[in-house]
């Protein structure tokens, strides 16, 4: 039998009508709390859906708290949590009787007077969801997010493009001494990291789709192309982008993965960020698993390598948030431990979108 996967369960295909003609007559489809929803691929291949939403007056820290609270409580299971990078990634909590379930990307980053919510949702193949529940689900995460903020004591501002000298460095000032890993090194453009030996990218595949109505760039010729809200590279995918878009003026985050020579992972994030006054994507994050079974011994000796290796950038002890390039010993629960390389996100949102050809001129008609 065929299944849906509709997020927060599985039904079979005949349930799939009614289903989806409660989703567009449901109360929170008359409220759009997302933007720009749209989905690429087929029901043959992998589908994602993608959708975004900015929620006024809150600290990035606390949201990114509230966020992960919201996902969990909405039926997903969160497998992988970045906290650097305010992002986390979530799987339903049933699967189809091939063993198939969906993936849910969320992310957030500071903009403005309060954070920007990208969401993205990748159907594996074989498994079709109606577009209309999956943006449901989208309204309820992003609704229940609002609304959870709203009711928080007040935090700090989250860092704008014009935070004091005080605030974090940024992305695009690179340290004395690059922080490298496995021949990846933080700062890195697109180009540069397109030579690295990337895992394949499967159904989170970051893709450019040419329409400009969400995440999008300028091309060599200063035309506008859009590409995926996040998701995967791989070498090609990865080599694609950075040969086609010369200019980037809206870009959520985007991951990429190797192995390391034990066979652990090491996962690649990458954030826009300005180089010679011009919106660029650099990599921003570099996260390498350790084995789960190392003794503490094991772990130690691995600590002091790390710190021989990093100096003052290596910390033991892992940060919510950086304010320079470092090297950490991170852990997280359920995920284990894993050393990171970072550097501190900048939110160059609104200088992004003043590149001439980013967005459109006002007219008084």
């Amino acid at each position: 039998m065929a299944y849906l996967d509709l997020g927060k369960r599985v039904l079979p295909v005949g349930a799939a009508v009614a289903f989806a003609l409660a989703a567009v007559s449901a109360p929170a489809m008359a409220q759009e709390a997302v933007s720009r929803f749209q989905s690429n691929g087929s029901a043959a291949q992998g589908t994602e859906y993608s959708a975004a939403a900015v929620l006024p007056g809150a600290d990035i820290s606390q949201a990114y708290a509230a966020l992960r609270r919201v996902v969990e409580r909405n039926g997903w299971n969160v497998f992988q949590a970045t906290p650097a990078s305010y992002a986390l990634l979530a799987r339903n909590n049933q699967t189809t009787q091939s063993g198939k379930t969906g993936s849910l990307a969320v992310s957030l980053a500071p903009v403005g007077d309060g954070v920007s919510l990208a969401l993205m949702y990748a159907n594996p193949p074989g498994v079709n969801s109606p577009p209309a529940a999956v943006r449901a689900e989208f309204n309820k995460i992003a609704g229940a997010l609002k609304a959870e903020l709203a009711a928080l004591p007040a935090g700090q501002p989250a860092v704008t493009a014009n935070a004091t000298a005080a605030a974090p460095q940024p992305a695009s000032a690179a340290p004395d001494r690059k922080l490298c890993l496995a021949g990846a090194c933080l700062g890195m453009t697109t180009a540069e990291a397109a030579t690295l030996n990337l895992q394949p990218s499967g159904i989170a595949q970051f893709k450019l789709n040419g329409k400009p109505d969400g995440a999008y760039g300028l091309d060599r010729s200063g035309n506008r192309i859009g590409y995926s809200d996040m998701g995967d590279f791989d070498s090609k995918s990865l080599k694609q982008f950075a040969t086609t878009v010369a200019t980037v003026c809206r870009f959520s985050f985007a991951s990429a993965s190797m192995k390391a020579s034990d066979g652990q992972r090491i996962r690649l994030v990458f954030r826009p960020a300005i180089r010679d006054g011009k919106g660029v994507v650099v990599l921003t994050e570099i996260n390498r698993q350790l084995p789960p079974n190392m003794s503490s011994s094991e772990l130690q000796r691995f600590t002091d390598t790390a710190r021989q290796q990093f100096g003052d950038a290596f910390s033991a002890e892992s940060r919510v948030i950086v304010t320079r390039p470092t090297a950490e010993i991170h852990r997280d629960v359920g995920l284990g431990t894993s050393l990171k390389l970072s550097l501190p996100i900048e939110n160059v949102n609104a200088r992004l979108l003043e590149q001439p050809g980013c967005s459109d001129k006002p007219r008084l008609d």
